[in-house]
């Protein structure tokens, strides 16, 4: 396993999201990114005393419910 150097991650994140999903390093970057990206889009809404889970469910349209809703109704059957 190479060792990825970085200002902004610590190796042993990087490492251990490698080796539960077995992807790539450049994936697992990408993964730990997206998921500091969220954590502090969560505590941005917080700290305005907003809820995140509202704040979220603004950027669906009715068109993407419709086809949750459509997808979990063949889940069901």
């Amino acid at each position: 396993m190479a060792i990825v150097r970085s200002r902004t991650y610590q190796i042993k994140p990087i490492a251990d999201i490698m080796l539960r999903s077995k992807i790539n390093p450049k994936e697992a970057r990408k993964q730990l990114h997206a998921e500091d990206f969220k954590l502090l889009k969560k505590q941005e809404t917080e700290e305005m005393d907003k809820d995140y889970e509202r704040e979220q469910a603004w950027g669906y349209s009715a068109d993407d419910v419709e086809r949750w809703n459509e997808k979990e109704e063949t889940r069901k059957e």
